[in-house]
């Protein structure tokens, strides 16, 4: 005997489990790309020191290097 899925029961199961991965991602991924001052100020106090010239080139020199590839 097969069971169909249908009617509010599973409509109620199925808006539970979508509403609780929604309230599971809100923290994760929504809210830090609305308010990024906090992430913004935690990302300047690890790169103190550090200086991205010397990690990684500025455009300048990639394209001086084409120029001469070409």
């Amino acid at each position: 005997m097969v069971q169909t899925w249908k009617g509010w029961r599973f409509g109620a199961l199925v808006g539970g489990l979508v509403g609780t991965i929604a309230l599971t991602l809100y923290p994760i991924a929504v809210q830090p790309m609305m308010d990024t001052s906090k992430w913004k100020k935690i990302q300047a106090e690890t790169r103190r020191g550090i200086k991205q010239e010397e990690i990684q080139p500025g455009s300048e020199f990639l394209f001086a290097g084409l120029k001469n590839f070409l």
